[in-house]
């Protein structure tokens, strides 16, 4: 039984009255606690993924706010909310663009 997966339903009802060991009820499926386990890391690899990327963006949000208070551009609201709009790829992008030709990108 054990690392077997076992669904609720017909020919499985006395497999399923109790929940072996090793497995675990999820909804109306009964899992080895290894697949439980793999769901639960890959979950947190992709929360671990999505953080660094809103970090990164907001990292770069904030890098483009002082670029433009330093280089005396104006931000204004139109900006701002783009900023807020875009992710990380787009506002490096602008942070480059910020460096080398020390203005706010045309459309």
């Amino acid at each position: 039984m054990q690392g077997e997966l076992v669904t609720w339903g017909e020919g499985a009802e006395t497999v399923a009255r109790g929940c072996p060991q090793g497995v675990t009820w999820l909804g109306s499926t009964y899992l080895p606690l290894s697949a439980i386990d793999l769901t639960w890391a890959a979950a947190r690899k992709e929360g671990e993924t999505k953080g660094r990327q809103e970090g990164r963006a907001e990292g770069l949000r904030e890098a483009i706010t002082t670029a433009c208070d330093l280089l005396g551009i104006e931000l204004t609201q139109e900006r701002r909310e783009l900023l807020a709009t875009l992710q990380a790829d787009a506002l490096a992008r602008i942070v480059s663009h910020l460096r080398v030709a020390r203005s706010w990108p045309e459309s």
